[in-house]
């Protein structure tokens, strides 16, 4: 076979995807297949493809620093960039990748977005091995603050993962003086955050920690108001919102005004970056941001429901409070942030809750009961700590001399009343909080959708328990609108980590376990994110996908797949039997998310099609399902055809 052939065939097997049947002739002109392939929407295959390869033809290392020398497109640079921190890159290939990727990161004459892709992979690669990182170090203190804005605005970004992994004067200063540029604002403000929040957390002083907490607050909010979309830095907002708030003695009600603000901008932030199986985007600590944010969120969340718990008089299931609520926050430094021991989190929080236990003796009785058997196990020293901590409220209360008393105002009493955590800065949290909910939920912004509930709550009205029960007909109305717009916002999603198993083309398909952990992220974000269970066991004699659990109602939700091409009323029949089992001893009413993996050549159907109540019999009695059914196997649109 003659060189241009070899070539062509080569080219075309990469436009095809067909990784696999990819020929490595020696004829092939690689010059030539950089020129075709090497910037524009193919790079990142002909890269995936060549990584894959290395050591089947000679020149490797050579071809793959000119593709990513050559990147100039900047979606092709991204790409390819991803698929490489996608991956454990070929030792021998990552000085010459971080050589390429460093000068393409200093020329001027490329597009800031490719250069700031270049960035990103240098970083990535530079974790392989400590002198590449002190090299990358010495080029981010090196920057010129007249560089393009944007890059320095994305270069910010990079900066404080550097800075955070390992906090340094010289990366401080360098934060500070980009946060006074108003295009990098939003990224060092949000990076300095970042450093004060884990400056929190290490601190062992109950007031030191307090004043970093507020601190890396108000950094917060200045990147939120330096731009416009900043679900992150809301996100902390919200949840240094909620613990200040704790802290401070502030009840559930005051607590609880934060959540709506905290869920929105989880759910924003996560449903781009993080993917179904819940890992981060990469296999390094460049990607925890996204794992973090949601151990962040969950924090918030249990703190708002301890608060709750807290103000009752009585705990109808005090096994739940203390484990899966009080000793999962007080354990939070070792378990969700991987430090050594407990910290800035557990200091601040520690005095309230100590405090309750000591003015509620009944609860304090069976806090004492639940700790004789948990003395060995891996709530022990959490466990030995809040108890010492109780103990010494008892007798600093019976020598009428507090442990935290202080010679002037209290420390907490100052916080309550400082700026970071002031009326006027809560007033306008409350109101940016509110107009998110109303601009995000479905019923105002997706008319559509709007209209398919409207349809699916009307036929519900034939099912007798929906009519009678109010309480169960309001959850399930819950039920509906959360899961429709999960998958509204799934068909809208493009091809990204979050949603990689919907454009998954195989012949096996993507499991029903990557709809059931995708769909859970979505009702932890949710209203339903208290309500609901995963994998409950014995319900109807089985195990549940989802449970949700509200009052004296119980309603389930299974996850299916099917690669039938069936509409939602055969799907009712095929899968009926098994719902109304889960539901024989509780309201006739259950719902049904099905992955669709039928072969629409890409496409899907309309959700009228795909979103439904439908009826089956069993036994002689009516049960009412809603169907969800989210359409898999699917291309980009660019690469449809009608």
């Amino acid at each position: 076979m003659n060189s241009q052939d070899a070539t062509q065939r080569f080219v075309d097997a990469v436009r095809r995807d067909a990784n696999a049947g990819v020929d490595l002739d020696g004829a092939i002109d690689w010059q030539a297949v950089l020129g075709q392939l090497g910037d524009g929407p193919y790079a990142a295959d002909l890269f995936n493809v060549l990584c894959d390869r290395v050591d089947d033809f000679p020149g490797a290392i050579g071809i793959l620093s000119d593709l990513l020398a050559g990147l100039s497109d900047v979606a092709a640079a991204q790409e390819t960039v991803g698929a490489l921190c996608a991956i454990d890159p070929p030792q021998s290939l990552i000085p010459a990748f971080f050589e390429t990727l460093r000068k393409l990161v200093h020329d001027r004459d490329k597009h800031y977005g490719a250069r700031v892709a270049a960035l990103r992979g240098a970083l990535y690669l530079a974790q392989f091995k400590p002198s590449f990182l002190r090299r990358l170090e010495a080029d981010l203190l090196d920057l010129d603050p007249h560089d393009d804005p944007q890059f320095l605005r994305h270069a910010a970004a990079v900066i404080g993962l550097v800075a955070a992994h390992k906090p340094d004067d010289e990366f401080l200063g360098l934060l500070r003086s980009l946060a006074d540029i108003p295009e990098a604002t939003d990224e060092a403000a949000y990076a300095l955050g970042l450093i004060d929040l884990g400056a929190a957390l290490g601190e062992r002083d109950r007031d030191r920690a307090a004043d970093r907490f507020a601190s890396a607050k108000g950094w917060f909010e200045r990147s939120a108001d330096a731009r416009a979309v900043r679900p992150d830095a809301r996100l902390f907002i919200s949840v240094i919102g909620i613990l200040l708030s704790f802290a401070t003695g502030e009840p559930p009600s005051s607590i609880r005004q934060h959540l709506p603000g905290l869920r929105e901008s989880l759910f924003h932030q996560l449903s781009l970056i993080l993917p179904h199986d819940g890992r981060p985007t990469d296999r390094s600590w460049i990607g925890q941001g996204a794992v973090e944010a949601s151990h962040w969120a969950m924090v918030g969340l249990t703190l708002s429901n301890l608060a709750d718990n807290m103000d009752r008089d009585a705990w109808l299931r005090p096994i739940i409070v203390i484990e899966n609520e009080l000793f999962l926050l007080l354990s939070a430094s070792r378990t969700l942030f991987r430090r050594t021991s407990a910290g800035g989190f557990e200091a601040t929080i520690s005095p309230r809750i100590e405090m309750h236990f000591v003015v509620e003796k009944t609860k304090l009785s069976l806090l004492d009961q639940w700790l004789e058997t948990k003395s060995c196990d891996r709530w022990g020293d959490e466990a030995r700590r809040l108890r010492r901590g109780i103990e010494s409220r008892l007798e600093a209360l019976a020598n009428r001399s507090p442990p935290d008393a202080a010679d002037g105002a209290s420390p907490l009493v100052a916080i309550e009343t400082s700026e970071a955590v002031g009326e006027s800065d809560k007033a306008a949290v409350r109101a940016l909080m509110a107009e998110a909910d109303r601009i995000f939920s479905v019923a105002t912004s997706d008319p559509i959708a709007n209209s398919i509930l409207e349809d699916m709550l009307l036929r519900m009205r034939r099912n007798q328990d929906f009519e009678t029960y109010g309480e169960a007909a309001a959850l399930f109305a819950t039920i509906l609108r959360v899961t429709l717009r999960f998958v509204v916002n799934r068909d809208n999603a493009q091809e990204d980590p979050a949603s990689r198993y919907l454009f998954d083309r195989t012949n096996a398909g993507p499991k029903e376990s990557a709809l059931h952990a995708d769909y859970m992220n979505a009702l932890r974000l949710s209203d339903l994110a208290c309500v609901c269970v995963k994998e409950p066991q014995d319900v109807g004699g089985g195990r549940a996908d989802v449970q949700f659990l509200h009052g004296r109602t119980t309603i389930v939700c299974e996850c299916k797949r099917t690669f039938a091409n069936e509409g939602n009323d055969r799907a009712a029949v095929r899968f009926g039997g098994q719902l109304t089992a889960y539901q024989l001893s509780s309201v006739t009413f259950s719902a049904l998310l099905i992955l669709d993996l039928f072969d629409r050549r890409g496409n899907s159907e309309h959700l009228r099609k795909r979103a439904s109540v439908e009826f089956v019999m069993h036994e002689g009695t009516e049960y009412a399902l809603a169907i969800f059914r989210l359409q898999g196997r699917r291309k980009s649109p660019s690469k449809l055809k009608v």
